[in-house]
């Protein structure tokens, strides 16, 4: 029997690798204002971490400050109206890990900072909605915008027989709120947050490949102990 009957995974940088377009919207918003994204970073992955108006600092230094607004929402647009997400792939074994977590009747979330709409846009269109009882994000509910915390509180409101859950997230923060909910927590480095911050929050464990995740979760002897 699995240690975990329900998890809660993160999407970006823990499930999907979707680095490629989420920079597609950011080019998108440049090319109002004939600005170029320098390879030095769009090769650092940390940089997406970023808030649109640190972004907006860095890659359009030359363009009035007047403009932030008009390019946080035509990064929006895109993301939410444009991008077909082409770029978007499980990241090595991870739907092979979901089927198996499926087969063995473990609950599978998602908890994802990733706005609702592009989120199922994804999820649906790249056939992975069946994986999952339920996926949320910030503006899951009409009238509140629930912080990760929020969101892990509201998904084990349905855990009515307290089995033990794990959330699987990238960023440090993920870690925090998972305490914060009294839930244990792994903790991702292939993703797109900085290792060091995730490993000072002590998680419950830390994988650095995918294919780590996929034996933690499956390998009997491990989960035995």
């Amino acid at each position: 029997m699995l240690k975990y009957q329900m998890i809660i995974f993160d999407f970006d940088g823990t499930l999907a690798d979707s680095q490629e377009d989420v920079w597609q919207s950011i080019e998108y918003a440049c090319s109002f204002y004939n600005c170029n994204i320098p390879a030095s970073f769009k090769n650092d992955p940390s940089n997406l971490a970023l808030s649109t108006d640190e972004i907006f600092d860095i890659i359009c230094s030359g363009i009035s400050k007047n403009k932030k607004n008009e390019f946080t929402e035509n990064i929006k647009i895109h993301y939410r109206e444009l991008n077909e997400f082409n770029n978007t792939v499980l990241f090595p074994q991870i739907e092979y890990l979901l089927r198996e977590l499926n087969k063995k009747g473990c609950k599978c979330y998602i908890a994802s900072n990733k706005p609702f709409k592009p989120l199922n846009k994804i999820l649906l269109n790249k056939g992975w909605a069946k994986y999952f009882k339920k996926y949320i994000s910030p503006d899951y509910l009409n009238d509140q915008i629930l912080s990760k915390e929020e969101m892990i509180e509201f998904l084990l409101k349905e855990n009515k027989n307290k089995i033990e859950t794990v959330y699987v997230g990238d960023t440090y923060t993920d870690i925090i709120a998972s305490r914060a909910n009294n839930i244990d927590s792994i903790a991702v480095l292939y993703g797109d947050g900085e290792a060091k911050k995730l490993i000072d929050e002590n998680p419950n464990y830390i994988v650095n490949t995918s294919l780590e995740l996929v034996d933690l979760f499956l390998n009997e002897k491990e989960n035995s102990t």
